[in-house]
């Protein structure tokens, strides 16, 4: 429960960055408001969401419950320390392929298994991109004529261009470090701006266009060079991520030589609190940069709320402007009144 924000993984960074994180992961994604839009109520969808949010929170303790299984099985042998493994994020594919050498197939099952959930997670994710980038960008390029009749082959060759893309950086990931440390990296800068917009516009009824957009670019900016900063300074040793204590005491003798020794290099002055935040709470940090930016610009440029009522949730549309709520009262009495309408004369062709 350690609260000093500068320290790379403790209890209150994990849960708060991971609600962050998932918030991003679920909330505003279009692929995951597709699936929400698709059902037929609203209980539906907040039921099929609710069950979402316990099966996440069940498979991440799941993952921590490997992490410690994980541990025990090479607490007095550390495989990284001796050499068999380059990096830490191959611990646990080697903790599989170890304990299912003597199990036929299991190995292969756990290959498929990942291979599986890469691809239903890409697939989705390659549709909602190449979606959005033909009904955003391309069909204000292509003629009248060809928009209908070119748009299924639009939509494949951009989604073979984003697969190609996504294939090509695999390479460049693989030397950038943790993949789980980038993860965060690049969510802090892109998710986190994202999900403050869309919190802004719910929650506070006098943000506006340029408040939105002055605050997102504001916080990518910020979060990028917060980013590179960190990074720049974990390259040079100033900011030293130390291991745990790792043992290699039950190793194989013919193991020991070939062990691995860590130098850690120390700078004299410490880097900026600010560039030695952890990781977890970037996407927190990206979030919050957003809204504060954007309701600064949003009053400094609107006077009254302009915001229709209907898009904000409902406890606070009583701080909305009196002429939007006077305007969405009259929406639901035309909506209320049509569909009584509509069920008397339903009710008459009956009879």
């Amino acid at each position: 429960m350690n609260p000093d924000p500068t320290v790379r993984n403790t209890f209150l960074s994990v849960v708060i960055g991971n609600i962050f994180l998932w918030l991003g992961f679920l909330a505003i994604p279009p692929a995951g408001v597709q699936r929400s839009i698709s059902l037929p109520s609203l209980q539906r969808a907040k039921r099929a969401n609710a069950i979402t949010t316990i099966l996440a929170g069940l498979s991440k303790l799941f993952c921590c419950f490997l992490g410690l299984v994980t541990y025990a099985k090479y607490a007095n042998c550390d495989p990284f320390s001796i050499g068999l493994i380059k990096k830490l994020d191959q611990i646990f594919p080697y903790f599989v392929a170890d304990i299912g050498k003597s199990v036929p197939g299991l190995s292969g099952l756990f290959v498929a298994g990942l291979c599986t959930a890469t691809l239903g997670a890409l697939s989705n994710l390659l549709n909602s991109v190449s979606a959005i980038c033909y009904l955003d960008f391309l069909i204000h390029v292509l003629p009248k004529g060809g928009k209908v009749a070119n748009s299924s082959t639009a939509v494949k060759v951009i989604t073979a261009i984003v697969g190609v893309i996504s294939a090509t950086l695999i390479f460049v990931a693989e030397n950038l470090g943790s993949l789980f440390e980038l993860l965060h990296c690049v969510h802090g800068i892109t998710e986190g701006p994202l999900l403050g917009a869309f919190t802004l516009g719910l929650l506070i009824p006098r943000s506006n266009t340029k408040g939105a957009l002055i605050g997102v670019l504001s916080s990518v900016g910020i979060m990028s060079y917060i980013v590179i900063q960190h990074q720049i300074y974990v390259w040079n040793g100033a900011i030293p991520h130390l291991p745990k204590p790792l043992r290699t005491t039950e190793c194989n003798a013919t193991y020991l030589n070939e062990s691995l020794v860590t130098t850690i290099t120390s700078t004299s002055e410490a880097p900026l609190w600010l560039f030695r935040l952890s990781f977890q709470y970037y996407t927190g940090i990206g979030t919050v940069l957003t809204i504060l930016i954007g309701v600064l610009i949003s009053v400094l440029t609107t006077k009254e709320s302009e915001v229709d009522p209907s898009l904000v949730i409902p406890c606070v549309r009583q701080f909305c402007s009196p002429k939007s709520q006077t305007e969405i009262q009259l929406k639901d009495t035309l909506l209320h009144k049509n569909a009584q309408i509509t069920d008397n004369s339903s009710g008459t062709q009956k009879l």
